[in-house]
């Protein structure tokens, strides 16, 4: 009987196998299905003892996965528990370990890891302000090149295109990182890369029955988010690898070249309307494209010392990334309309121009969130490898404390700003206003940008469910209070119903996070 069913599960594997890398030239590949280290995931759909990610219910017995066929002994429960007090935590042996256990993966904090992680933050934060000071500079291009209202509706077009890409991270985002360091990386790659061409089109249908895209848009939505989330899954690979160099090159080369790619189409292409800003987004992201699949592309293919285990069923794998790469997406999904819904509020109410104005006053606001982001990634990084709950709540408290001190200080200098140098200087006289909008925002950029960290630490120890509905209160709350305010002030009321929201998302994620750890 045993027999039969390693039979039956070895021929709904043959032809993925198949598929993925018939080429013989990579050795590591070759063997990828032959059942070492296998890994059995759940067997009941809705929890039960087996339930991986692990479940969030405090009370819900044992979230061990079946140990590795290849163990010896002893108790291989994987994912940790959330329980404090349950059994233990190690990782299936490594086949080709001569005994004892090798805990997967290994932690970053061993051996002056606090360095480490420090240079890789200030190497992606310096990353990310070369690009934010090039993408300062094109705000005020852009400014004086398309003005108000058309800066109002290449800012209506890039969130309807984040929005799509939000719903393909279902499988091409944080669902990556968080899989590839528990199951061999191809069978993680295939349905994120093929996902990427799916989810965009169901999302843009989606948008599109609600009349979310600009008349004569439409197939720029849709080319932007597939290109955005072909990239995400390059990127995550990446991230997941510790490939920061990688990383930060391809971010490097996606907002770089955003720069020179709309400049020559300005200036040299004499292209001055919202079709020029868009071809230069196609030039950066398809170069971003090729760079990062050239970084990730060795990482896909190569064998590495600790081979992953192999999923059996290929329908209760793709079931499982699915459903946590649902809660993440949900959690994306009403943190992105949190921050860009206003953007379709303002514009029903009042047009293109004043979406210009909030769409400047925001981007302003938002570039001291490459602090966060840049602290978020290595922090959900190292979290997501980390398998020691005191570990994991020690580097989460370092990076929010960091994080909070930087966002802050930058924030209060932009404050600083007068009015008469962003519409003398930087833009021009139609953004009169935008240090009011500046100013309303200032409390949300601190608290978003705070959160991230708790949100992307919940995120990293399998609570997708916490960060999402941390995400879905800020929605709920900026729903509410824009309501009131938006009709009443205008801009100055969506700013401040953002702050609203992203307070009250801060407010909670701190609450959970005390009372779980």
């Amino acid at each position: 009987m045993e027999n039969k069913r390693k039979l039956k599960n070895q021929g709904k594997w043959r032809f993925l196998n198949k598929f993925q890398f018939s080429f013989k030239k990579f050795p590591s590949i070759g063997g990828a299905g032959e059942g070492f280290n296998s890994y059995l995931p759940s067997e009941d759909a809705e929890g039960g003892s087996n339930a991986y990610p692990p479940s969030e219910e405090a009370e819900g017995g044992s979230n061990s996965c079946p140990p590795s066929d290849m163990a010896v002994g002893g108790s291989n429960a994987y994912p940790p528990s959330e329980d404090a007090e349950g059994g233990s935590n190690a990782y299936p042996p490594s086949a080709m370990t001569e005994g004892g256990f090798n805990t997967y993966p290994p932690s970053e904090g061993a051996g002056g890891g606090i360095g480490l992680q420090i240079k890789k933050i200030l190497s992606t934060i310096g990353a990310r302000y070369i690009v934010a000071g090039l993408n300062l500079a094109l705000i005020f291009i852009n400014a004086k090149v398309l003005g108000v209202s058309g800066m109002g509706l290449a800012g209506i077009i890039y969130a309807s295109a984040n929005i799509a890409v939000i719903f393909s991270s279902v499988l091409c985002g944080s669902t990556i990182v968080y899989f590839m360091n528990r199951y061999d990386i191809r069978y993680v790659f295939w349905p994120a890369y093929l996902w990427a061409f799916a989810g965009s089109a169901v999302a843009w249908l989606v948008l599109k029955l609600f009349g979310m895209i600009p008349q004569g848009y439409a197939a720029d939505v849709y080319l932007l988010a597939l290109i955005l989330s072909l990239v995400s899954v390059h990127s995550r690979i990446l991230l997941g690898k510790d490939h920061i160099r990688g990383f930060n090159i391809t971010f490097l080369v996606q907002g770089g070249m955003l720069f020179f790619g709309i400049l020559f189409m300005y200036f040299i292409a004499n292209i001055r309307d919202t079709r020029g800003y868009l071809w230069g987004l196609y030039i950066a992201n398809g170069l971003a494209w090729m760079v990062s699949l050239l970084f990730a592309f060795p990482l896909i293919t190569s064998q590495s010392d600790e081979k992953q285990p192999v999923p059996r069923s290929v329908p209760k794998f793709l079931k499982e990334m699915f459903i946590y790469g649902l809660w993440g997406s949900a959690d994306n999904l009403a943190e992105n309309l949190t921050s860009r819904l206003n953007y379709f509020l303002v514009q029903h109410l009042s047009g293109f121009g004043h979406v210009g104005l909030l769409d400047a006053g925001t981007k302003m606001s938002e570039s001291v969130w490459h602090i966060s982001r840049s602290v978020s990634f290595i922090s959900y990084s190292q979290v997501a490898k980390t398998f020691d709950p005191d570990e994991q709540k020690r580097m989460t408290i370092r990076f929010l404390k960091l994080t909070f001190y930087a966002i802050t200080l930058v924030t209060g200098l932009i404050l600083l700003i007068p009015e008469w140098f962003f519409t003398e200087y930087l833009f021009s006289h139609e953004f009169t206003g935008i240090t009011q909008v500046i100013r309303g925002l200032a409390v949300g950029i601190i608290a978003l940008g705070s959160n991230s960290i708790l949100s992307h630490y919940f995120i990293g120890t399998g609570k997708v469910r916490v960060s999402t509905a941390c995400s879905c209160i800020g929605l709920l709350v900026l729903l509410i209070s824009g309501y009131f305010l938006i009709p009443a002030y205008g801009v100055l009321g969506a700013a401040i119903s953002t702050s609203i929201g992203f307070s009250s998302m801060l407010t909670f994620s701190l609450i959970m996070f005390v009372k779980r750890t």
